[in-house]
């Protein structure tokens, strides 16, 4: 019955998933900390004017309507400050990274600012670095002309804070950014501000939670991750695709287990490889979300033309000749992998941890999928025929009922 397929498949996931949570807890989630710390102080240390890193100390996103808007300075630190104002096709934190290659370009030609004194005007430019020159006294006012509505950020060479900065709409009303990012020790605007980042001066990484609190977590989100899996591949999938696996006995519940290994993780890699905590992508997160989405479905269709191409040899040419015949649907990976955009992953970590990360991540998958697999197997009914469903075509309800 249906029923004894899932429960099966249920807790051949329990037992996976603590196994994997235990993995977590216990050897990857410190290396993963790390490796998240070591990332996020170098994109700091990236951010600090005057420090070898980026020319400007903070960043703001913003989406704005067509209309005039009001940038007003009040007396600083300094007489002046560099300004590149930048329209995105992105949002929020994106449009930051989008938009860091063109200020990078444009303040590395800082001699040929345009000078904006107070009354001065700007608008969105890819080609123009501002020089703000601020009154010798009182407030600086700029105008930003909008013509379209959209997503605009603003690179400035000091932190705002330090001069009071406001930008004001046409009524008068305070807009603030989406996202902000800036180097630490101005203005406590230090990191990723609005969207969550790592902005405030405590810091983004102070522990919140205790060691024990968080291994339990790992624990308990492996095991839920585990009944998952084991629920929707090992319980509903097995009780429809039983008679149409390779193999017999155990031997189904294991290539079950490659193939949710290759659908889950193993295709999306293809395009996706895994990226250390704290590392920027090059590649928005939605469009990430849809090649991977994408990349499980090509890995599962694939995966099913492979059992049907060992279905089909190995009644003519036997299971050796079947096995090859099943290798062949998984070149059309392939495909997706050539036409794929690349997502570049920029990150400060040395090349050995990058490689000790990527190859603990798959670690990680062999050893969920493979216990999986093995609990399936061991939770198998006493008696169940070692069949092989695929040889003798059985009907999958027949064989489920």
């Amino acid at each position: 019955m249906f029923t004894d397929y899932l429960t099966r498949g249920v807790k051949a996931g329990l037992v996976a998933g603590i196994v994997f949570g235990l993995f977590m807890a216990l050897a990857a989630n410190p290396l993963v900390v790390y490796a998240d710390e070591m990332n996020h102080a170098a994109g700091e240390g990236d951010h600090a004017h005057g420090e070898g890193g980026t020319p400007w100390e903070w960043a703001g996103s913003y989406h704005l309507e067509p209309g005039t808007y009001t940038y007003t300075f009040q007396e600083g630190p300094d007489p002046a400050m560099h300004l590149a104002v930048l329209g995105s096709a992105q949002s929020g934190q994106e449009s930051i990274h989008d938009t860091e290659g063109t200020a990078e370009t444009l303040y590395g030609d800082h001699d040929a600012a345009a000078a904006v004194g107070d009354g001065g005007s700007v608008q969105p430019s890819a080609e123009t670095l501002y020089d703000l020159q601020f009154a010798e006294s009182g407030g600086t006012t700029v105008t930003l002309e909008i013509g379209e509505a959209g997503s605009y950020v603003l690179f400035t060479e000091h932190v705002p804070s330090e001069f009071g900065a406001a930008l004001t709409d046409e009524s008068g009303a305070v807009v603030e950014p989406e996202a902000t990012e800036g180097a630490g020790g101005h203005g406590g605007e230090s990191g990723h501000g609005a969207d969550g980042g790592h902005a405030g001066e405590a810091g983004h990484h102070d522990a919140a939670v205790s060691t024990a609190v968080n291994k339990t977590v790992s624990v308990l989100s492996g095991g839920l991750w585990g009944v998952l899996l084991g629920g929707a591949f090992f319980g509903i999938a097995f009780y429809f695709l039983e008679p149409a696996i390779p193999g017999t006995g155990a031997t189904r519940s294991y290539v079950l287990g490659a193939a949710g290994f290759v659908t889950v993780s193993g295709a999306p890699w293809l395009v996706l490889p895994p990226a250390a905590p704290g590392a920027r992508q090059s590649l928005p997160a939605d469009t990430r979300l849809l090649l991977y989405g994408g990349m499980m479905v090509a890995g599962a269709l694939v995966c099913l033309l492979s059992g049907v191409a060992y279905d089909r040899a190995r009644g003519s040419n036997g299971p050796a000749i079947a096995a090859v015949a099943a290798l062949v649907p998984f070149a059309l990976l392939a495909v997706p992998v050539v036409l794929a955009p690349t997502n570049a992953v920029q990150g400060a970590l040395p090349a050995d941890l990058r490689a000790g990360l990527t190859g603990l991540f798959a670690f990680g998958q062999v050893l969920l999928w493979a216990a999986l697999a093995a609990a399936h197997a061991q939770f198998a009914p006493a008696g169940d025929p070692p069949t092989d469903g695929a040889a003798t075509g059985r009907d999958p309800t027949a064989t489920a009922d």
